[in-house]
């Protein structure tokens, strides 16, 4: 199989592959999870509260728009990944890519969300550890994904040897 070479085609294929991924992994615990009394909403209606305020971020509409936007924050995790990896190489990716993506996460919960008045439940232990419990795997997978698929940073491991 041809390796992808390009950056941003490489972080919009991964990070649409990550991310759906982690939307059928998130509904496939849902149930396990809210058994256990732990309260989660889905990320794209945290990115339709960003935009819309209710009653019209309960529509399908808006809903809709913040799973698209789920897009764009896991496209944009990706291709901060690349730029990472081009520049400093591809030893230690699975943790630059858990640095990468935790950072987001922290952005949003502890400067994004605040800021434009957006009540998570960040508070909450248990869903803290459950986003970043589900945010690591995304990290993980999306790491695997540039090893196995791409040649980004591989330019700094010969230079090295």
């Amino acid at each position: 199989m041809k390796k992808i070479n390009d950056l941003i085609a490489a972080g919009v294929i991964i990070g649409c592959i990550g991310n759906i991924f982690l939307h059928i992994f998130r509904l496939l615990i849902r149930p396990l999870i809210t058994s256990m009394g732990i309260k989660t909403r889905t990320s794209w209606n945290d990115l339709a509260s960003l935009f819309f305020k209710p009653p019209e971020v309960y529509t399908f509409w808006a809903q809709f728009y913040g799973f698209l936007v789920t897009f764009g924050v896991s496209i944009t995790n990706c291709i901060v990944l690349g730029v990472l990896l081009r520049f400093t190489g591809r030893d230690f990716a699975y943790l630059k890519s858990m640095i990468v993506c935790t950072a987001s996460v922290m952005f949003a919960f502890m400067i994004l969300y605040p800021s434009l008045g957006l009540v998570a439940n960040q508070h909450s232990i248990a869903t803290t550890y459950y986003a970043l419990f589900v945010n690591e795997l995304f990290a993980i997978l999306v790491a695997y994904l540039y090893l196995r698929i791409t040649n980004i940073g591989m330019g700094m491991q010969r230079e090295n040897k």
